[in-house]
Parts: C-alpha cells; sequence; structure tokens
C-alpha cells in the first residue's frame, strides 16, 4: 500500500522466488501445507486479522470519509469479525 502511495514502480525480477504460504499462521491448508495450531491461537489469529482491517481503516481512510461512512466500514467490520468467529465455532464445535 505504502509504495503505491509513493508511486514506486513495481519491477519484476525473474531471478528472485518468493513463496507465500497464505494463510499458514493460521492454520489454514492452502497448496499442500497444513500448519497445525490450537483453537486458542486460531480463534485470536480471526480476530487480530479483523482488528488489523480496522486499525488500516484509521489509519489511511477514516480523515478522508464522513463519520457515518467510517461508523458503517467499522460495523461491516465487526459483523464480519462475529461470522467468522461463529462459523469457526460451529465446525470445530
Amino acid at each position: 500500500y505504502r509504495i503505491k502511495q509513493l508511486d514506486y514502480k513495481i519491477i519484476y525480477y525473474p531471478k528472485v522466488k518468493i513463496i507465500h504460504y497464505k494463510g499458514a499462521s493460521k492454520g489454514k491448508k492452502v497448496s499442500g501445507f497444513q500448519n497445525t495450531i490450537s483453537p486458542q491461537t486460531r480463534k485470536q489469529a480471526i480476530s487480530s486479522g479483523m482488528d488489523s482491517m480496522k486499525i488500516f481503516y484509521k489509519k489511511h481512510f477514516l480523515k478522508k470519509y464522513p463519520w457515518l461512512v467510517s461508523k458503517l466500514v467499522f460495523s461491516g467490520i465487526g459483523i464480519i469479525k462475529t461470522i467468522r468467529l461463529l462459523k469457526y465455532n460451529i465446525a470445530h464445535n
């Protein structure tokens, strides 16, 4: 996001190889990789991921939009967080 804000160019360099295990820290199974974590850690990862959305919004967008829009965004984030935690609890109980 910061690179985009500063109008820097992103250049493809074929000699570099990066492997990103999306969701690995949350215990998701992606691309054949499975990371085992405790249920409490998984719930904390879900919660922290949603909290980080709030932090990002506050840092970059809070002053750009009217308070009502921000209130709706924060409400939406809270609803998504609740749904994700409920889905996890239902799937693992």
